[in-house]
């Protein structure tokens, strides 16, 4: 399982789908998974966890790519994370 700690620090509930939150699993430049976290809500002010299930059988260093989209149009933000599985 894993789990990313995700803040809306607006004064607007946020609903996360799972269509605007990607999780990528890599090695190097190949893509290992793909994860499709539960969708969640998010209430102003608050942070939560957003967990998503990987049952492969990669294990070792690893690298995640967490991509969470605006919307259509609105832009992307983009993080990497270095992980040993």
């Amino acid at each position: 399982m894993l789990e990313l700690l995700v803040a809306n620090r607006g004064n607007v509930t946020e609903i996360l789908q799972r269509e605007r939150l990607t999780m990528i699993l890599r090695r190097g430049r190949r893509i290992v998974a793909r994860l499709e976290p539960a969708a969640r809500e998010l209430l102003a002010r608050t942070s939560g966890l957003v967990q998503a299930r990987y049952t492969g059988r990669v294990r070792g260093r690893i690298t995640a790519v967490v991509e969470l989209s605006y919307g259509p149009g609105l832009g992307t933000v983009r993080r990497a994370f270095h992980l040993r599985l």
